[in-house]
Order: C-alpha cells, then structure tokens, then sequence
C-alpha cells in the first residue's frame, strides 16, 4: 500500500508542476499576442517590439522610438498595438498611413488615411495627405476636397493664433502650414 500511496504523491506531483507549466505558457502568449487590426500591418511577420505595451501610451511611445531608430516595422507594428488600447485615436491612423507611405503600400495608407477622417473628418494633416495620394491615384475631384479643406482648416488654425490682416482673404502660412 506505502508504494502505491507514494506512485500516487509523485503522480500528482507531477501533474501540478505540469499544469504550472501551462499557465506560465498561457501567461507568455497572453504577453505577445498579435495586434487586432492586422489588416493595416503589411510587415516583417516576426516583429520583437521588446514586449506588449500595457497601454496606449506604451505603445505611441515604443512607436516613436522606433520610428526614430529608422525602423519602420516596428514602428507601424508598435502603432497598430495602440489601436488595441484605443480605436478611436485619429492621429494613430494617420501615423499608421504616413509610414504607409513611405514603405509604398499606398492601398493600406488609403485605408488608414480614411478611417482617421472617419474619426475626425477635421484632420488637417490626414486631408493634406489624403489629398495628394489621391492625386496619384488620378481622383482630381476627391483630391480637390481633400486638399481645399486642408487649406481652410489651416486658415481657421492661424486665425485662431493670430488676428486677420485687415482686408486680406488669407491668412500668411506659418512653419506647421502644410505646404501642397
């Protein structure tokens, strides 16, 4: 019977250092897990972003300093995780579409480009943008939209820093005017 007893003590022994095991491996997966919207990722297909950021803050700034490093994987990998934090974030879409850009998958800066004028149809710098990809793209008309909205809302933005000269139309563009 004292064999019996302790075959059973190391059985189950075993068992709970395996089950230990299981939750560690679920804990590591839990860590790593792949961003939602893997639509606006067209990347390396392994990405070490040096962990999965906690929150949305985390991962802008895991996106900047990536971003500034000259690695624009794991920049537009890092601002995709953000969108798990947070949907509702116009300039991560447009983060997302500008490194689009620059890598040429203009399809996917398209997407982005949108869904952050979704957001806030407001964006200067998502309408300038978008503008001038349209333009590519041969759609004068939407182009034309885009880039007379840019104009006015950086019109309202300087008005607002600086009174308007009597009797002038324009406002004089600044340093953060989008040049088109």
């Amino acid at each position: 019977m004292m064999k019996r007893d302790l075959k059973m003590l190391f059985t189950l022994a075993i068992l709970s250092f395996s089950l230990c095991g299981c939750a560690s491996v679920d804990e590591d997966l839990e860590l790593t897990k792949t961003p939602q919207r893997q639509d606006l990722y067209q990347g390396k297909s392994q990405i070490a972003v040096g962990g999965s950021p906690q929150s949305e803050i985390e991962a802008l700034n895991q996106a900047q300093d990536a971003e500034r490093s000259g690695d624009l994987d794991k920049a537009l990998y890092a601002y995709i995780q953000a969108l798990d934090f947070n949907q509702q974030n116009a300039d991560t879409f447009y983060q997302i579409a500008r490194i689009h850009v620059a890598k040429g998958n203009k399809d996917i800066a398209l997407k982005a480009y949108n869904e952050a004028l979704t957001i806030n149809p407001d964006h200067r710098l998502a309408n300038a943008e978008l503008g001038i990809l349209e333009i590519d793209r041969r759609q004068y008309v939407l182009a034309r939209k885009h880039l007379e909205k840019t104009i006015f809302l950086d019109q309202q933005r300087l008005s607002a820093i600086k009174s308007k000269a009597a009797g002038a139309d324009y406002t004089s563009l600044d340093e953060l005017s989008v040049l088109v």
